[in-house]
């Protein structure tokens, strides 16, 4: 799916364009596991994009995996923890 959306600028009309695909069900739901951004080319012409591995939308399964990135980022598995109750899981 591709989203272009238009904004006044003092150039004129400005692009810019989202580009969605890779879809899958998550909890029911079609979600995008990769996303795209292109600016205008008057403006830098910069394209962005990401690619997820996992979704979730149970806050649970959100909090868990952001506290196994963290500790993984800083080898260490104790700040899984710590991590958790920082986040409020």
């Amino acid at each position: 799916m591709r989203l272009r959306l238009y904004a006044n600028s003092p150039l004129g009309m400005d692009p810019v364009q989202f580009d969605y695909a890779d879809y899958r069900v998550v909890d029911g739901v079609q979600v995008p596991f990769q996303r795209g951004c292109l600016r205008s080319p008057e403006v830098d012409g910069a394209y962005g994009s990401r690619k997820f591995d996992r979704m979730s939308h149970r806050r649970e399964q959100i909090c868990q995996a952001a506290a196994e990135s963290f500790s993984q980022r800083f080898h260490r598995a104790k700040l899984i923890d710590k991590a958790q109750r920082f986040l409020g899981c």
